[in-house]
């Protein structure tokens, strides 16, 4: 398989990703990792907020946290649902320039499930088969499930490579990554 051209800086992404584009090398990132920097805006004065969430996935492809209502962060998106999430391969002390490999950031809406929202029992099971552990407190009345809305991605695949990818375009790598049982 060849390698992919060169890429300009924010070019968006069209469906069909073929399997070596940056819709499918982002996906790959994705489905990898259970966990990802949430940025959200701080309530209390509108500066940047990150804090360290578990990530799962649903039918569709979009991110699903289990947040508590007492957290920063749910009180942030409560406020203003704008917000970002950052996944990266775990990490590797021996790269010598962590900036040299691939990551992405979903930009989107984050909204709390709603308890009559018919997905509220499959997010839950798909959460949760992904995030065992999580079954302790995901009872927990302070505790609702929320899903990102995306409206586009930033991937970065290194130095040179800085590509926009569109929400469907991430959708649908991530639902073929699926399918091949990567999620």
């Amino acid at each position: 398989m060849d390698a992919e051209p060169f890429i300009d800086d924010f070019k968006t992404i069209d469906l069909p990703a073929p399997a070596n584009s940056a819709a499918a090398d982002a996906a790959r990132l994705v489905t990898a990792s259970g966990k990802a920097a949430l940025a959200t805006l701080d309530a209390a004065n509108g500066h940047p907020y990150v804090s360290l969430v578990t990530v799962g996935l649903d039918e569709a492809g979009r991110p699903l946290m289990l947040l508590s209502q007492l957290a920063r962060q749910t009180k942030n998106l409560d406020a203003d649902a704008r917000a970002s999430l950052l996944f990266e391969p775990v990490f590797n002390p021996a790269a010598s320039d962590p900036l040299a490999g691939a990551r992405v950031t979903l930009i989107g809406r984050v909204h709390a499930i709603a308890s009559d929202d018919p997905g509220l029992t499959s997010a839950r099971e798909r959460f949760l088969a992904r995030h065992p552990d999580a079954a302790m407190y995901a009872g927990f009345s302070d505790f609702r499930f929320f899903r990102l809305e995306l409206a586009t991605a930033h991937f970065i695949g290194g130095f040179g490579r800085i590509v926009e990818v569109s929400a469907p375009a991430l959708a649908a790598a991530i639902i073929a990554s699926a399918i091949k049982g990567a999620v």
